[in-house]
């Protein structure tokens, strides 16, 4: 069931982000999401690993484009997981492979479902190294048409 809600929590986020385009705030460049988003990768010692973003949004914001690998956070995962995943994109950017591909490595939105959990996001990718921290942005659900309509945020 709670996989049933993310994927749909997910598709709400789609159809935010279609509000916002017609709202004539941006162009809606791609969605993509699960698993057509997913990147394949080299990790550490070649081990195979696999980038699992919920979406890959690309957007244009006036003269800009805006790239995002999102993650919706319902607050069902702890800590260690967490921090599985943002070792994952830190290696993931490491390998260059985005960057090849595109030219650019998408800033990771996580987009929480409350502000208590967004606080806690936001402590987490903190405690990050500087260089680290600055690959992160975060905000909720009901600030994500806001957050996206306003972002200049490509690496």
């Amino acid at each position: 069931m709670l996989f049933v809600r993310h994927g749909l929590a997910v598709s709400e986020l789609y159809v935010l982000t279609v509000e916002v385009e017609r709202a004539g705030r941006l162009e809606l460049l791609a969605w993509e999401p699960e698993p057509t988003c997913h990147r394949p990768f080299a990790g550490t010692l070649g081990a195979p690993q696999v980038l699992k973003p919920d979406a890959y949004l690309r957007i244009g914001v006036g003269a800009y484009e805006d790239r995002w690998f999102v993650e919706l956070d319902t607050g069902s995962h702890r800590r260690g997981a967490i921090h599985r995943k943002l070792d994952t994109y830190l290696a993931y950017f490491k390998s260059g492979r985005e960057q090849a591909r595109g030219g650019v490595f998408p800033k990771v939105l996580w987009v929480a479902t409350s502000e208590p959990r967004a606080d806690r996001l936001s402590e987490w990718t903190q405690a990050l190294p500087a260089e680290a921290r600055r690959l992160f942005a975060i905000t909720t659900v009901a600030d994500f048409r806001h957050f996206i309509g306003n972002a200049e945020a490509v690496l």
